[in-house]
């Protein structure tokens, strides 16, 4: 959808997917834990920093074989 829309270059961004939803799986969990603070200004800061890691690269190039 987002290539489709103009704001990812076409290619195969499968790499740049799974960072963010590794990011995204890390703030879940760093979320359940107990925490006298809030997480909300590192939650915001992170996924700032991720996404404008994978807008600014494009499309990754392809990542080899499959691991089991």
């Amino acid at each position: 959808m987002l290539v489709e829309e103009g704001a990812l270059p076409p290619g195969d961004h499968t790499r740049n997917v799974r960072f963010l939803l590794t990011v995204l799986n890390g703030l879940s969990f760093e979320r359940a834990m107990p925490t006298r603070e809030s997480v909300l200004v590192a939650e915001t800061q992170t996924l700032d920093a991720a996404v404008d890691q994978v807008f600014s690269t494009g499309s990754a190039p392809p990542a080899g074989p499959d691991l089991p």
